[in-house]
Protein backbone atom coordinates (compact mmCIF):
# COMPACT_ATOMS: atom_id res chain seq x y z
CA UNK A 1 0.00 0.00 0.00
CA UNK A 2 2.71 2.47 1.00
CA UNK A 3 4.86 1.75 -2.03
CA UNK A 4 2.02 2.57 -4.41
CA UNK A 5 1.36 5.89 -2.69
CA UNK A 6 5.05 6.77 -2.75
CA UNK A 7 5.37 6.05 -6.44
CA UNK A 8 2.20 8.01 -7.19
CA UNK A 9 3.46 10.96 -5.16
CA UNK A 10 6.87 10.76 -6.79
CA UNK A 11 5.48 10.74 -10.33
CA UNK A 12 3.18 13.69 -9.66
CA UNK A 13 5.84 15.69 -7.75
CA UNK A 14 3.72 16.18 -4.63
CA UNK A 15 5.47 16.93 -1.33
CA UNK A 16 5.56 13.97 1.00
CA UNK A 17 5.05 16.30 3.96
CA UNK A 18 1.50 17.12 2.80
CA UNK A 19 0.44 13.46 2.88
CA UNK A 20 2.56 12.36 5.82
CA UNK A 21 2.99 15.32 8.19
CA UNK A 22 5.40 13.34 10.38
CA UNK A 23 7.91 13.11 7.55
CA UNK A 24 10.06 16.17 7.02
CA UNK A 25 11.21 17.53 3.69
CA UNK A 26 14.73 16.21 4.26
CA UNK A 27 13.41 12.70 4.67
CA UNK A 28 11.12 13.06 1.67
CA UNK A 29 14.06 13.82 -0.63
CA UNK A 30 15.89 10.72 0.57
CA UNK A 31 12.74 8.69 0.04
CA UNK A 32 12.43 10.06 -3.48
CA UNK A 33 16.01 9.10 -4.22
CA UNK A 34 15.46 5.59 -2.86
CA UNK A 35 12.27 5.13 -4.88
CA UNK A 36 13.92 6.47 -8.02
CA UNK A 37 16.85 4.12 -7.48
CA UNK A 38 14.50 1.17 -7.03
CA UNK A 39 12.51 2.03 -10.17
CA UNK A 40 15.70 2.40 -12.22
CA UNK A 41 17.04 -0.86 -10.79
CA UNK A 42 13.87 -2.73 -11.76
CA UNK A 43 13.83 -1.16 -15.24
CA UNK A 44 17.50 -2.03 -15.77
CA UNK A 45 16.89 -5.62 -14.76
CA UNK A 46 13.94 -5.96 -17.13
CA UNK A 47 16.01 -4.42 -19.95
CA UNK A 48 18.94 -6.75 -19.27
CA UNK A 49 16.68 -9.78 -19.20
CA UNK A 50 15.17 -8.83 -22.56
CA UNK A 51 18.56 -8.18 -24.14
CA UNK A 52 20.16 -11.51 -23.18
CA UNK A 53 20.32 -14.00 -26.00
CA UNK A 54 21.01 -17.70 -25.69
CA UNK A 55 24.39 -18.77 -26.95
CA UNK A 56 24.29 -21.45 -29.60
CA UNK A 57 26.33 -24.53 -28.82
CA UNK A 58 28.97 -25.32 -31.38
CA UNK A 59 29.45 -29.00 -32.03
CA UNK A 60 33.02 -29.92 -32.80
Amino acid sequence: MYTYTFVYVYKNNIDFSTIFPKLRKEKSTTLKKKINYKINYINDNIYKKKKKKKKKKKYV
